[in-house]
């Protein structure tokens, strides 16, 4: 399944995708979660790529990670971390992607 996150530049993008990755892969790991998704990735190029548009205007980003979730039927953990973790987390993911 390939999910494309469209957007302005700092809409948010990186850190829905983050979240998306962390909470779909429910404790398996990064890396061994995103080496099986490689097969299944390339197979959605063979065949005809559909699209759904979420709109996401007014939504956190919790609600857009749930929505494109419940969009494509990935179920999402819960997420048990407090306030002060999710900013520490969402200030990694930023500081992770500025080059």
């Amino acid at each position: 399944m390939m999910i494309w996150i469209n957007g302005t530049f700092g809409a948010g993008k990186t850190q829905v995708a983050y979240e998306l990755r962390r909470l779909a892969s429910r404790g398996e790991g990064k890396r061994s979660w995103a080496a099986r998704q490689i097969d299944r990735c390339l197979r959605a190029f063979d065949g005809e790529m559909a699209g759904d548009a979420i709109q996401t205007d007014d939504l956190t980003i919790p609600q857009v990670v749930e929505s494109i979730a419940a969009a494509v039927g990935v179920p999402l953990a819960a997420d048990r971390r407090g306030p002060l973790r999710r900013r520490w987390d969402r200030f990694l993911a930023l500081w992770g992607h500025i080059r």
